[in-house]
């Protein structure tokens, strides 16, 4: 009975011996160090954060050694999807290494958080293949078109017609930049500068009527012969307030417009801010402004000078008088 018992104690050992000594298999180097507070020398590191691996994706070259840190407060491991490595749960400032000796792309994830996203994963290139070269940079934009070259200036003498710059509702005729407002009787030359396709320049009077197209935009050059009369050019969409007329010959310019006057307007009651807008409307000036116990609310115009309706200059300044409110 003793030799029996001997022999099996003998054949047990020998198992054990055989089992520690048979190799690991390819990627499995280093499977689960002991928990401590130091990575190995050389170890590239990675960080266990609450909640994420810092970082989360990295390259390495084939037998690097990667050691994970937890520096979070929370309980964290590093588990392989494929059941590589688990390193168990690594509490605040333990650490946790693998050495990658197989390429390839390996994912992990703490288990705790797997579902709230801590998540990662280890790219392994073969020892002397450069990493992959990053991605093209994108194309630049085209460049924007160049912008039409602009007009050449009209030579001297030359009538300008314009209208609708920038969409707008200007139109004009003017002769060396100055605006037409009465010729010469004889022959012209009109450089009519269109910029909108919704107006159009259309000049009438005796023996002439030429006009652009509403629709489209651009630069034509009219030869005309004006004589004694009137001439007119309007905006044809628009003739109530896109307008303009010179004479020719013997024909006189109307007398210009009598200057405009400034027609005091009444403001007293009104906010003093409504005060000055009226006044400006009425192309008066707002003058001295004083303030004064009232009745009336605080800010309000107690009284005026001018009084309201009364014609003066233009420019006439009013003074106003400005609630300070009651005692």
């Amino acid at each position: 009975m003793r030799g029996r018992f001997l022999a099996a104690a003998t054949l047990a050992a020998a198992v054990c011996v055989l089992v520690s000594a048979a190799p690991l298999p390819i990627g499995a180097a280093n499977t689960s160090a002991p928990s401590g507070t130091t990575c190995p020398t050389g170890a590239t590191p990675v960080d266990m954060l609450d909640f994420v691996f810092g970082p989360d994706d990295i390259t390495i070259t084939q037998g690097t050694t990667i050691c994970w840190t937890n520096r979070g407060q929370s309980a964290h491991t590093v588990t392989s999807n494929t059941g590589l490595f688990d390193s168990g749960n690594r509490l605040t400032g333990e650490t946790f290494s693998y050495t990658f000796t197989t390429p390839g792309t390996f994912g992990y994830y703490c288990i705790p958080h797997r579902d709230i996203g801590m998540v990662g994963s280890v790219t392994v290139t073969p020892v002397g293949s450069p990493p992959p070269p990053p991605p093209p940079p994108p194309p630049p934009p085209p460049p924007p078109p160049p912008p039409p070259p602009p007009p050449p200036p009209p030579p001297p003498g030359v009538l300008v017609a314009t209208v609708g710059t920038g969409d707008g509702t200007n139109i004009s005729l003017t002769m060396n930049g100055s605006a037409v407002t009465h010729l010469a009787a004889g022959t012209y030359q009109i450089q009519v500068h269109d910029n909108s396709t919704f107006h159009n320049f259309h000049l009438t009077g005796p023996g002439v009527d030429q006009s652009t197209e509403v629709e489209t935009r651009g630069t034509v050059t009219w030869t005309v012969t004006l004589t004694d009369g009137t001439y007119r050019f309007v905006c044809d969409p628009h003739a109530s307030f896109m307008k303009g007329s010179f004479t020719v010959g013997s024909a006189q310019p109307p007398p210009p417009p009598p200057p405009r006057k400034c027609k005091v307007p009444r403001v007293i009651g009104k906010k003093l801010p409504t005060a000055r807008q009226a006044i400006t409307r009425a192309r008066c000036r707002v003058g001295r402004v004083r303030r004064a116990r009232s009745r009336r609310a605080r800010g309000r115009v107690v009284s005026q000078s001018p009084r309201a309706g009364v014609t003066r200059a233009r420019g006439t300044r009013v003074n106003l008088v400005v609630s300070r409110g009651r005692r």
